[in-house]
């Protein structure tokens, strides 16, 4: 009598070489998941910076074109809780004189260092951004 089938030494084999094949594939679903995961916090980051600067730019232009000195933001979710503190220090960096057509002006350059902590104050980032102002 014949038996037809797979020995148990034979299906043994399979499952390992199945598995040593789908490690590589695994690591790599986990990798792109990461990457994904870290864009998502970046693209975050970057969208609060963009307003925060915005914010700064419209306080130093419009506002107070004098102010020198450190301020923060924080940055809440939607629950309330803080996500991100900015704290930025604006100093004086430069004046000089602007001549446009007729029209003699100064501009003063500001210097707006720029300092992202997480919520549990741990430094993210730190940037400087130089901002002009009419006087």
């Amino acid at each position: 009598m014949k038996q037809s089938g797979f020995t148990l030494i034979e299906v043994i084999v399979v499952v390992a070489i199945i598995y040593i094949l789908l490690i590589p594939i695994g690591n790599l679903l986990q990798q792109i998941l990461n990457a994904n995961i870290k864009t998502e916090k970046n693209f975050e980051l970057a969208k609060v910076l963009n307003k925060t600067i915005e914010e700064v730019v419209h306080f130093l232009k419009d506002i107070n074109p004098s102010f020198v000195g450190q301020n923060s933001v924080n940055v809440k979710d939607n629950n309330g809780n803080v996500v991100y503190r900015i704290i930025y220090e604006v100093s004086n960096y430069d004046n000089f004189e602007v001549t446009q057509d007729v029209y003699n002006y100064r501009e003063e350059l500001k210097k707006v260092d720029l300092e992202i902590l997480d919520k549990n104050n741990n430094n993210i980032k730190s940037l400087t951004y130089f901002i002009r102002v009419n006087q």
